[in-house]
């Protein structure tokens, strides 16, 4: 036995010791280390009966360390305890080990007047995925607590229910129209809007968001993303214009998966406004230089010498993809740059054409007079390939 085991078995003794105490704080924080340790089920089991109601909800959220059919029937019984801690701690342990069957009396605890229960119900609930779990947590979108109907629409999120798709736009809507909108709430519908139904069902109204919804449009172009809606192209074009940086970002995502080639001059514009942000012409990089799109490479072949030392390597991986032959004589150049991204990009673009005489050289000299550890270690890795592969002893 290792000093580790050891000292687990001590503090499993100690924790076993003590759920017995006649004090209930050390009964409550022996049942969580006992859970925390997975270990004394069967004190854990009579402790969910103990007088006071914090060693009980303790007890309760121990449980959720061992298996379902172990542990459900104990926590199934706690959800009619007298004591608000313990039914939550009852619920939320049902929901973390899944136990499904429990679905339709937690479902009825969604009328419990504690908050905190209700919250739990709604979050075992979407756990669940069960068919009581839908009618529940739509119902909660209307709740006037604002961190339940936050959880209702995760849970929607989670469930992805075309059914709901109705009752989630009313809520979004209704969030939407008010003067000070609850943001957080509005883009979880959103993403739950988008995750219920497909792009013919919910294409529009994403549309719509994108182009009126203040606060939420960058989430509405995100949630197109997967959705690749045709009819939305123009407003993501659109959105390529616009002043935020992340929904100029999350635009530039949802066309590419849309399929970026119509939307190629747009996108070109962005490596041409010297105001645009560079987290942007850096996405603008990565799609030009993944479509292999030649009008590009002016815009990048400037981008390479840019003030911006962050947008120099992307540029330099972008030329390197579109035009790898023409682009050698400036990918050699570059593995003296004072940048030693730009040396990097450099030396990963010309990693597989090392078996060009000019090219090898070129290495060979950059792994001499390299100063940076890491990049000369990659050099050496490169070079060593091709050394390995030549050497007399490969072929024997």
């Amino acid at each position: 036995m290792t000093g580790v085991d050891e000292q687990r078995d001590e503090e499993i003794q100690e924790a076993t010791r003590l759920i017995q105490s006649e004090n209930p704080r050390e009964r409550s924080a022996a049942a969580e280390r006992l859970g925390r340790l997975r270990a004394g089920l069967e004190q854990l089991q009579v402790a969910t009966t103990d007088r006071n109601g914090y060693v009980r909800a303790a007890a309760a959220a121990a449980l959720a360390n061992f298996p379902s059919e172990e542990v459900a029937l104990y926590l199934g019984d706690l959800l009619f305890d007298p004591n608000p801690y313990v039914r939550s701690a009852a619920v939320r342990t049902l929901g973390q080990i899944g136990a499904s069957q429990y679905a339709g009396t937690i479902a009825d605890m969604q009328d419990d007047s504690n908050p905190h229960i209700r919250a739990e119900v709604l979050r075992a609930l979407s756990n669940f995925r069960a068919p009581e779990a839908v009618g529940v947590l739509a119902e909660a979108l209307a709740d006037s607590n604002r961190r339940l109907r936050l959880d209702a629409a995760r849970g929607l999120r989670r469930m992805a229910d075309a059914s709901t798709l109705e009752a989630m736009e009313e809520a979004l809507m209704e969030t939407l129209r008010q003067p000070r909108p609850d943001l957080p709430f509005a883009n979880t519908l959103i993403q739950a809007v988008g995750a219920s139904g497909t792009a013919e069902e919910v294409g529009p109204l994403l549309v719509r968001l994108l182009q009126e919804a203040v606060g939420c449009r960058t989430v509405a172009a995100r949630t197109l993303r997967p959705l690749r809606y045709e009819a939305a192209r123009a407003s993501l074009e659109r959105a390529l214009t616009d002043r935020n940086p992340n929904l100029r970002v999350a635009a530039l995502q949802a066309l590419e998966e849309l399929g970026a080639e119509p939307s190629l001059p747009a996108i070109r514009d962005l490596l041409r406004d010297p105001e645009v942000h560079e987290r942007v012409q850096r996405a603008a990089c990565q799609v030009l230089a993944k479509l292999g799109d030649r009008e590009a490479l002016p815009f990048l072949r400037e981008m390479v010498f840019s003030a911006n030392p962050f947008l120099r390597p992307r540029a330099v991986e972008g030329i390197a993809l579109i035009d790898p032959e023409g682009s050698r004589g400036l990918l050699i150049e570059l593995l003296g740059d004072n940048n030693v991204a730009v040396r990097t990009a450099a030396v990963e673009a010309l990693a597989p054409h090392k078996d060009v005489a000019e090219v090898r050289a070129a290495l060979e000299r950059a792994r001499a007079e390299e100063i940076t550890e890491r990049l000369r270690e990659r050099l050496e890795e490169v070079l060593w390939d091709r050394e390995t592969e030549t050497s007399p002893e490969a072929g024997t």
